[in-house]
């Protein structure tokens, strides 16, 4: 691995803006190229970074100076792009949910493991402290065997939400369920998966963005019976995080994101009969203002981690191809959503 990894960000919106300041910040990564369509606003934040602009992803992935690229675009062109730079040589940092189908998720895999290249589609959920210091806790026994979780993760859009890319099908590839429910789908996968039985409920409560949904609830069971309960929204007009994980021992509760999601916290209560109040432990993570998230450094210093070793260490596209599965399943069969795939590449 050379000594400073040489990064070329494709997608600058709101999530390839993050990821380029966490790359540009961190001392073991420059960002050489940035890439936006637009060819003012791209020069613009170029310029920010004293870095080069392009209006082509193509022009990125052409370069000899970039050995790695982060893909924040639109979901509809992320295996795409995620293919074309691992083709080239280039390791891939993706935004989840990593593209619109199992299936070309796993060409990208195919491609990285003959190229001996990493593939990091980045669910960023799972390396938020409190999410992080859970999965420990639990790994540790701290309350036994699991029985069920629960998760809620939503906000309210904003205004003209239903005009962006987000709610249109042929760009999205789907509504929440593609958006938050993909980071949910990843949490429960990583706690309690794989799952043998599913039931995902999909409702258009407010916007006007029908058959696309604005709210999703999913039920999930494993081999084991332990159930996962899921909802994600873009109704829920106060911005939250809440994941409750219930073991034989007790349980495990991490409420907030930091920033609008409010302060991070996971909270410890030992099991208890009757009316007895559990005796908790809390542990807090304040966030600091205008600063990347500990989940974004941390997901970046994992990525260079993994180049340097030669594995992938948290999770990849593989992880992306079983969040994918279950999408498939929960908008229908992975046969009739392939009908529409050459139509939306298109």
């Amino acid at each position: 691995m050379l000594d400073i990894m040489r990064v070329g960000v494709i997608g600058i919106g709101g999530m390839g803006k993050r990821w380029t300041q966490v790359a540009a910040e961190h001392p073991e990564s420059e960002v050489t190229v940035v890439c936006h369509p637009e060819k003012e606003k791209v020069e613009a934040f170029a310029e920010q970074y004293q870095c080069d602009a392009t209006t082509t992803w193509e022009g990125v992935l052409d370069r000899e100076d970039v050995d790695a690229v982060i893909v924040a675009t639109p979901h509809v062109y992320l295996t795409q792009v995620a293919q074309a730079a691992l083709s080239r040589g280039k390791h891939v940092f993706c935004e989840k949910p990593g593209g619109i189908f199992s299936i070309e998720l796993q060409k990208g895999i195919d491609i990285a493991s003959e190229k001996n290249l990493r593939y990091r589609v980045n669910f960023n959920i799972r390396l938020h402290p409190a999410v992080a210091l859970a999965k420990q806790k639990v790994n540790e026994g701290m309350i036994g065997d699991i029985m069920f979780l629960r998760a809620v993760y939503g906000h309210g859009g904003r205004e003209g939400y239903e005009h962006e890319w987000y709610c249109d099908k042929e760009i999205s590839g789907g509504g929440e369920l593609q958006d938050q429910g993909s980071h949910l789908l990843d949490i429960a996968n990583w706690f309690l998966g794989p799952f043998t039985s599913q039931s995902t409920f999909l409702a258009t409560g407010s916007m006007p963005i029908a058959p696309l949904e604005d709210n999703v609830f999913v039920l999930l069971k494993n081999a084991r019976g332990q159930i996962a309960q899921l909802h994600a929204s873009w109704t829920h007009w106060k911005k939250t995080f809440r994941l409750e994980i219930y073991g034989r021992k007790g349980y495990l509760i991490v409420d907030g994101l930091g920033g609008q999601y409010g302060l991070e916290r996971l909270v410890f209560g030992p099991q208890t009969f009757g009316r007895e109040a559990p005796k908790e432990t809390v542990w807090e993570f304040p966030s600091e203002p205008g600063k990347p998230d500990a989940a974004l450094k941390n997901s970046w210093v994992e990525f260079l981690e993994s180049i340097r070793t030669g594995k992938d260490i948290g999770p990849s596209a593989k992880d992306a191809v079983a969040v994918s599965k279950l999408i498939e399943e929960g908008y229908g069969s992975q046969e009739s959503a392939m009908m529409d795939v050459d139509k939306i590449k298109k």
